[in-house]
Parts: structure tokens; C-alpha cells; sequence
């Protein structure tokens, strides 16, 4: 399935304008408060981004598959990206991009970024579907320098981070499961 494009609302959703028309599947879509003007999208072939509010976009980290979007709570200019069986990390905005190692892998990524301590990321990862599938969850207290991996490899899909609060980190597993990780 692709998409139809990014729109773009300026009243609150009561009108929309298409401002990139393409064929990538979205899978998410960030803007940094710091800046309104820096607007990334999390496609199935990466991270594109706008630094202009939407009205052009570019290709700044190539990833396959779905990919997984989040920027640093407290230093907006850090931003992770997660897909492909890679994790990658900006520190520029975007507009340059390192691989991250040690955190776990697989075709299907996701990650977090804790509000709490903004130095503890937090990667899920999947390999195969269903219940041939396994999943592993990995957690970098240091900003991605190094990894712990917290699950062994589970059978099922790691899908999302539901919730952060200051005690616990909640992750869908599947839709039969879920783990609560308390702090």
C-alpha cells in the first residue's frame, strides 16, 4: 500500500492543504518545539525532513522498512531513528545521521526516548510475525553508548511503547501482552 502525501493544517484542522505529494507509507511524523520550522517524517524508507514547515522535504537518513521517530524531550536537536534492522541518531536536527550499535535489531524497530531522564533510550525490536516471530527489548542509559538488553527474545512482536511516567515504561508486546518495566 503507498501514501498520498503530508498535509498540512494552519486552523486547527478545520482545513487541510497537501504540501508534499508522494508515495511513501507514514508511519510517523515529529516536529521539534524548539524550531516549528524542522518537521521530520517516518516513512517506510527512512527519515525525510522540512525545514521549512512542511512546504519542501528531503531524504536525510535512508532505513528500510517501517521506521521509528523520536526526538530528545529536553534537547530537540537529538533525534533517533529506528527501521531496517538499524538504529541511527542525529544530533544535528537531521541533517547528519551516525549508526548507533548495541542496541537490539531486527525488521521490525521501535524507539523511545524516556521524558523522565532523557539520556535513557529505549529500542524494540522484531524479527519474523506472528508466532514463528521473537522480539527483544534493549535500554542505553547514556544516550545510545551502550546497551542492556532487558528481554530475552520473546515470542511475540514488540509493537510500541505505550506510556512513560517517572515509575514505569509500558510496551505492547502483541495484543494479548504486555510489559510493565518499573523504575
Amino acid at each position: 500500500m503507498t501514501g498520498v502525501g503530508v498535509y498540512k493544517s494552519t486552523d486547527a484542522g478545520a482545513n487541510w492543504t497537501l504540501v508534499w505529494k508522494n508515495s511513501l507509507v507514514s508511519c510517523e511524523m515529529a516536529v521539534n518545539p524548539a524550531n516549528h520550522n524542522l518537521v521530520y517524517l517516518a516513512s517506510n524508507s527512512g527519515v525525510a525532513l522540512s525545514q521549512d514547515a512542511g512546504a519542501n522535504w528531503k531524504s536525510v537518513c535512508s532505513l528500510g522498512g517501517q521506521t521509528s521517530l523520536v526526538l530528545d524531550p529536553i534537547d530537540p536537536s537529538v533525534v533517533y531513528a529506528a527501521g531496517g534492522g538499524k538504529l541511527e541518531k542525529s544530533v544535528d536536527s537531521g541533517k547528519t545521521w551516525t549508526v548507533v550499535s548495541g542496541a537490539s535489531s531486527g525488521s521490525t524497530m521501535v524507539v523511545s526516548v524516556s521524558p523522565a531522564n532523557h539520556a535513557t533510550v529505549y529500542v524494540s525490536s522484531a524479527v519474523g510475525g506472528g508466532q514463528g516471530g521473537s522480539s527483544v527489548l534493549s535500554r542505553s542509559t547514556d544516550a545510545g553508548a551502550t546497551w542492556t538488553q532487558l528481554t530475552a527474545a520473546a515470542p511475540a512482536m514488540v509493537t510500541t511503547v505505550l506510556a512513560f511516567t517517572a515509575c514505569v515504561v509500558a510496551f505492547s508486546f502483541s495484543r494479548n501482552a504486555l510489559m510493565v518495566i518499573a523504575r
